[in-house]
């Protein structure tokens, strides 16, 4: 069972680490909740300054707050990367329910490729507004990208492709 998402924001919206940072930058708004198995316990929350188009990152873990500030984006020159309002974060769907969402797909369509890693963002994409983007690197050494709706759980799109693919 993860974390749950409003229990460790509310925690870090409390944190004087936080405080402090935000109250610098007033402007810097919520990007990104970035997850991975491996740390089943810890959340990200990554924050964009779209004066700077620089990325902050905070890691919360057993009630630690640990800040990465300054980082580069990745995304396409001149696009804006979209919000997450941080009042729809207590209607998403939760983040164990889009897990097994997402492990179904996979067990559905995937039997063969199973995942050993699980990688979860939940993010306001162009294309689809508010997604789960799931990640299962699997032990056929392919990739499984999942994105769901964040708000409904609607699989909006599956697509399995080699690790060597991306080396293109």
């Amino acid at each position: 069972m993860f974390v749950n998402i409003n229990d460790v924001f509310d925690e870090l919206r409390k944190n004087k680490l936080f405080l402090d940072w935000k109250n610098k930058n007033k402007d810097a708004y919520l990007v990104s909740v970035f997850f991975m198995s491996d740390n089943p316990n810890e959340l990200q929350f990554d924050f964009y300054d779209k004066e700077k188009d620089l990325i902050t990152s905070f890691s919360i873990k057993d009630n630690k707050v640990e800040v990465v500030e300054g980082s580069e984006v990745l995304k396409e020159k001149g696009k804006i990367i979209e919000p997450i309002s941080e009042a729809s974060l207590s209607n998403v769907l939760d983040i164990n329910k889009a897990f097994e969402r997402a492990r179904s797909v996979q067990a559905e369509h995937y039997k063969k490729d199973v995942p050993f890693k699980t990688i979860m963002a939940l993010q306001n994409l162009d294309d689809y507004g508010l997604v789960w983007n799931i990640t299962f690197i699997t032990h056929t050494f392919k990739v499984l990208n999942i994105k769901l709706s964040a708000d409904s759980g609607v699989v909006l799109k599956h697509e399995l492709n080699s690790i060597f693919d991306f080396r293109k």
